[in-house]
Formats: structure tokens, sequence, C-alpha cells
């Protein structure tokens, strides 16, 4: 096989860098055969193509060769007008067949029309053959430009400034455009960056005065360039009137039980922010049949007022929610709402109320003391107990039972204390039960599910989850995954779906850790202050949503002896001001621990400082037909707000809860009291006065006013530091 390959010859043909490639062959055939004709053939593809001025197309142009021809061909053009060049793209040659790709290019100059052009192919010893390729020139649209915005609409706050993207079409247009921004209300001011321009934007920037006029201006942008028309585009402009910070509701605490023919308080906290000191006017609504609800003020320029609820004897009973509502001038209106609970009026008479009436395990022996008088039984209705506080301290104790196990606690309080409102001895607790399911699991990952709270843990062995006991209303649901293996990281997600009123044995859905819902943690350094050698660090995180302040885990991490720690929490951005993140840092040995507990609403880098240590104390027993036990110590000023001493032993456990305030001295001995002569109780319940028993002293310190048993977490900057030692008597 013999190739022949040629050089392109005139640049001036359609097709000047045409290469034939010829096979000649020798034949073996009858010696008396004809030998074929030499020949040569030519194609286009397209044969035809729409050209608008100034633009280009591209031709490929087939010679085949045939018979034995071995010469060099030569090509032609006709009927090209003025304008229109060829230039070859590439040649590529393969056996007996050419083929060239040549790109066909029209002048802006060349006229409108279609344009029959003759490509001839010639060579020495062959016919000429030719091919036909049909051009149309097509008018170039006139030299010109639009506008348009991004965005076409804007809002801007007196004293606030906002940008806008002047986009700038062009169409075979090069001049500067100058821009100009036309109708502008009073006090607003307008400049182009860049402004006149040869580019495709411009970024204008609005100003308002603090005084600027407010309301809505349709503003023209105007753009004046030689050898075009002027180009014009709308803004929508809205000003906005600006009053002076804003504020927030809260309550505090935000549920409350209330028996019939009584009343109980919250504290309605005005939570003013950038400077706002105006009056604001409060109103309540949602109160049951019988109760009454007031607000003392009901318009104030201070921080709080006080919601009294008021359930007459009548009263229906039952949970309700109560919407306190806040108008000032120049601001949107803001609210809040507290639970209520309306419960039957209890047996006996007092200035002291314990509900029980929420508890899932409810007590069988209830008994009372004022001051250091003797105990004594009460008996209530309904799980509602009442008794009476009048030498300014006194206590309750309890015992209740699940199966074979008993549990008696004593709680001592002082006097203003006890009777600062019913004193509800369990959390509400739900009746629904919902369903749902978590996407975007890994196989080592771990979901925390939280809705009113109820909780539920989801791993990739089971994507389905049940929350059960869940309160009645609208909750947050909020839910977080991270790495079993890793811990807490960057790379964990959090979903929290807004006000889900799911009907029970409803589901609420998919929670996908990978979709578009699923939010980016912010971390933070925690850095612990007031550690000893040789302690360990863990933390935990929750999330407190709601008025009712409800709980929803985010993560628990153990660590390692570095008081500097890594946390993760939610972002700005996904947060409600009634939200607040719950940090517990802890510290110890196996004997001891030492922990913080804080509140706060924006999450960023944190400094906790531990408690001081401390001081073992001393516990002795005391005489009495069961395990009675004494502990004395001298309480440090960092855990000077309660105390807790407990013990247990085989199912049987005890306790004594108290208030600093009932102690009145560092100096404090705590004591299980002698229940032996008090009517219907047991002393079986309790261990043996032989038996050796484990026990726990904690003390803790709070930097916020605790005013009655129970408090509420949604506090910001709350700090509460517990401390625990622990051994066996």
């Amino acid at each position: 096989m013999i190739r022949h390959r040629t050089r392109p010859r005139n640049s001036a043909l359609l097709l000047s860098a045409l290469v034939l490639a010829a096979q000649a062959c020798g034949s073996s055939g009858d010696g008396g055969s004809t030998p074929p004709t030499p020949a040569i053939t030519i194609a286009l593809s397209p044969t035809s193509a729409s050209v608008q001025q100034g633009g280009s197309t591209n031709v490929t142009a087939t010679v085949t060769a045939t018979g034995g021809f071995t010469g060099t061909p030569t090509a032609t053009l006709t009927g090209a007008p003025t304008g229109v060049t060829i230039t070859p793209a590439g040649v590529q040659t393969s056996g007996a067949t050419t083929t060239i790709t040549v790109s066909v290019s029209v002048a802006s100059t060349v006229a409108a029309g279609t344009y029959n052009l003759t490509v001839t192919a010639s060579g020495a010893g062959v016919s000429s053959v030719t091919a036909t390729f049909v051009l149309t020139v097509t008018a170039a649209p006139a030299s010109s430009y639009a506008l348009s915005l991004t965005p076409a609409s804007l809002s801007i706050a007196q004293g606030a400034n906002a940008t806008v993207t002047v986009n700038l079409a062009r169409t075979n247009f090069t001049n500067a455009v100058t821009l100009a921004a036309e109708g502008l209300p009073s006090g607003v001011t307008a400049a182009f960056n860049t402004s006149p321009t040869t580019g495709n934007s411009s970024t204008l920037t609005l100003t308002a005065t603090a005084s600027a006029t407010a309301g809505v201006s349709n503003v023209t942008i105007r753009g004046t360039a030689t050898g075009a028309t002027d180009q014009t585009a709308t803004l929508v402009l809205t000003v906005t009137a600006v009053t002076t910070g804003n504020y927030t509701l809260s309550a505090t605490p935000a549920t409350a039980s209330v028996a019939q023919g009584a009343n109980v308080t919250s504290t309605i906290n005005i939570n003013r922010t950038g400077g706002f000191a105006g009056s604001v006017a409060l109103a309540v609504t949602g109160a049951p049949t019988g109760v009454t609800a007031t607000l003392n003020p009901t318009s104030t320029t201070g921080n709080t007022s006080t919601l009294t609820i008021a359930a007459s004897a009548t009263a229906t009973t039952g949970a309700a929610t109560l919407t306190i509502t806040g108008t000032a001038t120049g601001l949107a209106n803001q609210t809040t709402t507290v639970g209520v609970t309306v419960t039957t009026t209890g047996g006996g008479s007092g200035n002291v109320t314990l509900d029980y009436s929420a508890c899932s395990s409810k007590p069988i022996w209830v008994a009372a003391q004022d001051g250091s008088g003797p105990w004594t039984r009460i008996t209530g209705t309904n799980n509602i107990y009442k008794f009476s506080v009048t030498t300014g301290k006194g206590g309750y104790a309890a015992t209740s039972q699940d199966g074979t196990s008993t549990s008696t606690e004593v709680s001592l309080f002082t006097q203003a204390e006890l009777t600062s409102g019913v004193i509800a001895l369990c959390n509400d607790v739900g009746t629904r039960s919902v369903t749902g399911t978590v996407a975007g699991l890994g196989q080592t990952d771990a979901a925390f599910v939280s809705m009113g709270d109820a909780s539920a843990t989801v791993t990739a062995a089971s994507l389905n989850f049940t929350l059960n006991d869940m309160l009645s209303g609208p909750q947050d649901l909020v839910a977080y995954r991270t790495n079993l293996l890793a811990g807490p990281s960057a790379g964990d997600r959090a979903v929290i779906i807004r006000d889900l009123n799911t009907a029970s044995g409803g589901s609420v859905g998919t929670v996908d850790f990978g979709g578009s819902g699923a939010i980016t943690p912010a971390s933070g350094t925690i850095t612990v202050t007031g550690g000893l050698a040789g302690d360990t660090y863990t933390q935990s995180m929750s999330y407190l949503t709601g008025a009712s302040c409800t709980t929803g885990t985010l993560y628990f991490a153990t660590g390692g002896t570095s008081p500097t720690l890594t946390a993760f929490g939610i972002p700005a951005a996904s947060q409600r001001a009634t939200d607040f993140h719950q940090l517990l840092v802890a510290t110890g040995t196996a004997t001891t621990s030492r922990s913080v507990l804080a509140s706060f609403h924006s999450f960023g880098n944190q400094t906790i400082a531990l408690g001081a240590a401390l001081p073992t104390p001393t516990i002795t027993s005391l005489s009495g037909s069961y395990k009675r036990l004494q502990a004395a110590l001298t309480i440090p000023s960092d855990y000077q707000t309660f105390a807790s001493f407990s013990y247990d032993q085989g199912g049987k456990d005890a306790s004594v809860e108290t208030s600093y305030g009932y102690l009145g001295s560092a100096s404090a001995t705590i004591a299980f009291p002698d229940f032996s002569g008090v009517a219907g109780f047991d002393p079986t319940w309790l261990p043996a006065s032989s038996a050796t028993v484990s026990t726990s002293l904690t003390v803790a310190g709070a930097n916020v006013a605790i005013t009655s048993p129970s408090f509420s977490f949604c506090s910001e900057g709350l700090r509460l530091k517990l401390a625990t030692v622990s051994g066996s008597n």
C-alpha cells in the first residue's frame, strides 16, 4: 500500500488544504480483464448553513479516489462574495478517502442574502467534480443594550443602606453607559460603582438617613450612552421607619398549677434591647372558665409585670394556655405563654399546697412539719395536699412505691419558699405518643430526638422512633446527630422543626440530617478553671425551647484531662429569642465530683469556673427503728443555695433536701427525721439500722435568686455549681 501526502498550495481556495489519499493496488486477476477507470468524488456536510453577519460556520468536505487514481487534485471556489473567507481547520486522511473541516467566516460588511458557493475538485486524468454549498447571510441586530436590576425591589430601614446590581445586557454595543437614579424619596441618596461603565454591571448603593421619608417609591434607573437611546429599569424601594431598640417577653415560671379556690403568680419579663425604653402595654387571653388572669401593672416602662392566676372553687379543671401580648408604639407585638393546670381542691387546709397530680408515681404516705415541731401525717384529695407553716420554716415528706422498691424524700425550706406558690412536685407528663423516621444517619452515628419533654435515641440499626408521654400543644422538635466513636464535632448536624402539634398516634415525618433543613452546629471553646490534678472532664449539651422551657438533648461527651473542651450548639440564625443552651461540665474522681450547669442563649466561647472542693462530711448514725443518718459539714460559699443528703440499700432510698435559707448557716447538719411515731409510717420502707448503705451528699449554689423549691433553667447567664461526695456507712 502506498499513501501520497501533499502540502496545501493555495490558501484562497475553499478547500485549500485538501489532501487526497489514494490507494493503488496491483491486480492479479484474469489476464484479459479491463482495468478500472480512475475518478474522484466530492461531498460536503452540511450542504447549507445560515450565518449572521460577523459570524461563522464549519463545513466538512470529503474527497474519495476510485479506480486507482493517484494524482494530486486541486480545488477552486466560485460564487463567494467579498468578505467571506475560508480557513482550513485541519486535515485527516484515511485510505482512499480525504476529509477536511473548514471554517466559513462572514464579515460584518457582507450583505444579507443567499449565496450559492461552488466547490470544484479536479485532477490529471480524471473528470472534474463539483459540490454546491448554500450560504445564507442574515443581518446582525442593531447595536443596543438593556437594563435590569437584581433585586428589583428593596427595603431599607431609616439610617441604613443596601445595594442593588444594575445589569447591562449589551448587543453589539461597547460604548460607555452613564447611570443615574431618578425619583428618590427625600433623605435617600444613590451612588454607582462604576458610572460611566463599559462593563456588564454596576453596583448601586442606596443610603437612607435617619430622617428619610418612610414609604414605598418607584425609583427609575436611567442609562445614557452615545449611539443608543436611553434605557430604564424600575426599582420598588421601601423605606421603613425605625424605633430605637426592641423587646421580647418571657415568663418565669412558664408553667403553673393552681388548685380550685387558690391562686398562683408568674413574672412576665420585658427583655429590652437596643436602648428601647418605651412603655409596653400588656394583655392576657386564654383563661379557662372560672379562672381569672390579671396583670399588674398592665402598662409599664419597667422590666416586669406580675401575672396572677386565680381559680374559683368551681373553675374548670385541666390544662390551658394563657397568652400574654405586649404592644409598644412603632414595634411589632410580642407574645409569651404560660401553661396553667387547674386541679381539684386538695385535702386539708393551710398556706402550703403540694401538688403530686402530675407524678407518674403517686405518694403512699405524706407528712408535714411546722418549724421544729412534730411531724404529722396529712391526707389529700386527688393528690393535692395542704398544711400550714407559721414559724419561719417547715418541711414535708413523702414515700412512693414502685413494686418492692420504696423512696422516702424529705424537703425542708423556709416559710417564704414554701408559700410562694403551689409546689408542683413533678413536671407535667403528657399523654401523646407520636412516631417518626430519621434519615442521613451513618453506621456509627446516633441521633437524639426530643419533643415536648419526650425523647428517643436512634441508631442505624433502626431508623424509626417513638416519642411517648409527650406534652400537649405545639412543641419544637429538636434532633441532633453525632458520631458515637469520634464524639461531637463540626461534622454533627441538628434539625429543629418548630411548633409541631401532631395528634397522638400521628407521625412527625422524616427528620433528615442530610436535607436542606439540617443545621451545621456552631462551635466554641469551653475553658474550665478551678480543676485539680488528676481530674477528668466531661460535657453534655441540651437545648431548651419554648415558653415552657422543654429540654432537647444534643449530645453527651467524655473528655480527658485537659480543661479546654470544644463544645457545639445551635447557631444564632436558627434560634428564637426563647431558646437556651444548657451546658453541663463535670470533673472529679470515683468518690467526688464537681460540675457546673450553665444556661445561655447565644453560642460562643465560655469560661466555666468550678466551685471549691467539698470538704468530706462527717456522717454519723442516729437512733431509731431504721437506718437514720446525719451529715455535718461546713458548706463553701460557692454552694450556699441548697443541699441534698441521700442513702440507699436494696431498693430502699432515703433523702433529705434543704435550702440554705432553712439551714441558716454554713456550718450545717442535715439529718433524716425520726418518723417512728407518725401515723401510717412503715419503718420497713427504709434500710434496717444494721444495714450498710451507699451515701451521697450534694451541695449547690446558683448565681440567680431562687425563691421557691423549683425554678426555671431558661435564665440567661445562669450558673449552677454542684459538688458531690459519695461513700458508704
